[in-house]
C-alpha cells in the first residue's frame, strides 16, 4: 500500500470519527445532557427553582405581541457550568452521593454565597462542589426585566463511573 493511500485513510477515518463524536455532543445536547468530560461519573442535576418556592425558572410575559423575558430565575451560563473534578481522595475511600448547593447570585451574575443546603455525606465531595460551584458564572435573575440577586439550588450528583 502506498503511503499516500495510507495517509489518506487514515486522515478519512480520523474525520469520520470526529463527525460521530460532533453527532454525539449534538444529539447529547437537544437531549438536555451534558457530557462530564472534566468529572467523569459526575452529573448536574437540573436547576429547578421550583424546589426552593413554587416559582418557575423563566416565566415570560408577552408584550406587544411579541414574547420578552420580564422575570426569570438566575441559572448557570451554559460554558462556565463544568463539573467538579471526582476528588481522588472519595475515589479511594469508595464515596459517592448527591450534593445540594444554595447558591446566591448577584445582578451581575456572580456566586457571592455558596453553602452546602444537602450534604452528599462527604466533606471532600461537599467541597469539592462548593468550590467548583462558587466559580461559576450565571445569568442572573430578572424582575421587570431588570438583573436582580437571586438565590437557588444546584444539585451535583457524584458517581463512580463504570
Amino acid at each position: 500500500m502506498s503511503r499516500t493511500n495510507s495517509s489518506s485513510r487514515l486522515l478519512l477515518a480520523g474525520l469520520a470519527i470526529a463527525a460521530l463524536l460532533l453527532a454525539l455532543a449534538v444529539w447529547l445536547t437537544k437531549r438536555g445532557d451534558t457530557p462530564a468530560a472534566a468529572g467523569d461519573g459526575i452529573t448536574i442535576g437540573p436547576i429547578d427553582a421550583t424546589e426552593v418556592d413554587g416559582s418557575s425558572l423563566a416565566p415570560a410575559s408577552v408584550v406587544d405581541g411579541a414574547a420578552a423575558v420580564r422575570s426569570r430565575r438566575a441559572f448557570p451560563v451554559v460554558g462556565s457550568a463544568v463539573p467538579p473534578p471526582f476528588p481522588i481522595e472519595a475515589i479511594k475511600r469508595g464515596e459517592s452521593g448527591k450534593v445540594v448547593l444554595e447558591v446566591v447570585v448577584d445582578p451581575r451574575g456572580q456566586a457571592t454565597g455558596v453553602r452546602v443546603a444537602t450534604s452528599s455525606g462527604s466533606t471532600i465531595l461537599d467541597d469539592a462542589a462548593r468550590d467548583t460551584v462558587s466559580r461559576w458564572q450565571f445569568e442572573p435573575a430578572l424582575e421587570d426585566g431588570k438583573p436582580v440577586a437571586d438565590t437557588i439550588e444546584v444539585p451535583i450528583d457524584f458517581e463512580p463511573a463504570g
